[in-house]
């Protein structure tokens, strides 16, 4: 079975209870925070639960022991996206956001910042805007559009952009282009993600990209490992990004 509930705490809350009604033992949750009320008395009924991509923030915190979580090292990831683009000459480089932080966005803001920190780049800068939805995730095209402008703005004009994912970094280009600006020649783009749009874009956006195909292997692993123990602890896994390298398209600069 298969819901969306757009991370809207009643519908999240109203799907599990028809989970609970269907006989379902076990879930996968890719939520914003999974230490959520509902979560934690859902595990607490002996709903086995699996976080997709939602580290916690206090892994000691005592409510965490009662789920599984898998994610991409997500600090690893934005540290990487950076450093592709200073590897490739970008020295003004700055990180695009939705202004609603989940753990996973401030892990990925904080390994940028760190790459940087250990450049002669200017001082790393994030630009933040905020979506009419609680997280943005349905309108991430739409907010880079609107960022675009507000990229350009800025003195000295950022020669590279880390986008907190795909969606937003291709919004991102076609504000640029519809400016005049050149992607890549002008400004890099680089996004988080490697969704398969990443790759119809024009350019074609390179992206660092989660080990998806490991990350739901060991997701349902997990969850029927631990529906048939009970005894079998949660664990806490952190993949890194896949293969250690961005998708290449051709929203980057080439190395001369």
């Amino acid at each position: 079975m298969l819901g969306n509930a757009y991370r809207q705490e009643q519908e999240e809350a109203a799907f599990i209870d028809d989970m609970f009604l269907h006989g379902v033992r076990g879930i996968i949750v890719a939520a914003s925070d999974i230490r959520q009320t509902h979560f934690v008395r859902a595990a607490e009924r002996g709903m086995k639960i699996v976080s997709y991509d939602s580290p916690f923030a206090e892994p000691m915190a005592t409510d965490t022991r009662l789920f599984d979580s898998v994610s991409m090292d997500n600090i690893a990831a934005g540290r990487l996206a950076a450093q592709h683009l200073l590897e490739r000459g970008c020295r003004h480089i700055v990180f695009a956001t939705e202004a609603t932080l989940t753990v996973g966005r401030s892990h990925k803001i904080d390994g940028f910042l760190s790459a940087l920190g250990h450049s002669l780049s200017e001082r790393q800068r994030v630009i933040e805007g905020k979506a009419t939805s609680a997280y943005g995730d349905t309108e991430m095209f739409e907010l880079g559009l609107t960022l675009a402008p507000r990229v350009l703005a800025l003195a000295p004009r950022p020669d590279g952009i880390v986008a907190i994912n795909d969606a937003l970094g291709i919004g991102l280009m076609v504000g640029l282009r519809a400016a005049g600006v050149q992607v890549p020649a002008d400004i890099s783009v680089i996004g988080i993600d490697n969704i398969a749009l990443a790759g119809l874009a024009e350019p074609g956006l390179t992206s660092i990209g989660p080990p998806l195909a490991e990350m739901a292997q060991l997701m349902v692993e997990r969850l029927i490992g631990r529906i048939n123990n009970d005894s079998q602890p949660p664990r806490r896994v952190s993949l890194p990004a896949d293969g250690h390298q961005p998708a290449l398209g051709q929203s980057r600069r080439l190395i001369r």
